[in-house]
């Protein structure tokens, strides 16, 4: 599997089309698109990974997990309860919803 099929596979789980990831990126017009014949920079496949939340090894096929483990070894479940994927949820409804969040936390952090 080459790398645009890669990105190609894990944006469509996630809802997105590769021109949404494109604009997410900060990319200029169809620069994904533009890997068919392009080899990436280092820079461009690590902002995809970022806004697909996936590793760069992950996205180069060099391994099979998405998430590099040991990134989240020290990560508690409070702490990836707050890490949420908002892709599939309106732009517009986005704040309202890391405001909540942010609302239950510090109700959380004072029981503590």
């Amino acid at each position: 599997m080459t790398l645009l099929e890669r990105i190609k596979q894990v944006a469509q789980k996630q809802g997105m089309s590769l021109t949404e990831l494109n604009n997410k990126a900060g990319f200029g017009t169809n620069v994904i698109y533009s890997w068919k014949s392009k080899t990436p920079s280092v820079d461009k496949i690590e902002a995809v990974a970022n806004v697909l939340n996936v590793s760069t090894d992950y996205l180069l096929g060099r391994t099979s997990e998405p998430h590099d483990k040991s990134t989240f070894s020290e990560e508690t479940d409070a702490q990836s309860f707050f890490r949420i994927d908002l892709s599939d949820i309106p732009e517009k409804d986005r704040p309202k919803i890391k405001k909540q969040m942010e609302q239950f936390k510090k109700i959380l952090l004072e029981d503590m």
